[in-house]
């Protein structure tokens, strides 16, 4: 989880210009999605406990494939 996070940090930072990091990313948060699903089913996890932790770990996947998720205004061009 603590490699997922500072994943997403770096992409959030570098991910515009460095392709690789935006690919290792979303592929780190899919991958994670499945973990979590697959750590629910075996773990009996009641289906509240299954909502919060897929949706949290599915909310950050979703987020990652959004070009730019960050509430900032664009900058407008210097004139």
């Amino acid at each position: 989880m603590v490699l997922t996070g500072a994943l997403n940090l770096l992409n959030d930072a570098y991910g515009a210009g460095a392709r690789g990091v935006r690919w290792v990313c979303l592929g780190n948060n899919v991958l994670m999605t499945c973990f979590a699903m697959a750590a629910g089913v075996f773990t009996d996890a009641s289906p509240g406990q299954f909502t919060i932790v897929v949706g949290l770990v599915g909310g950050a996947s979703v987020l990652s494939f959004a070009r730019d998720s960050r509430l900032e205004p664009p900058i407008a061009p210097p004139s």
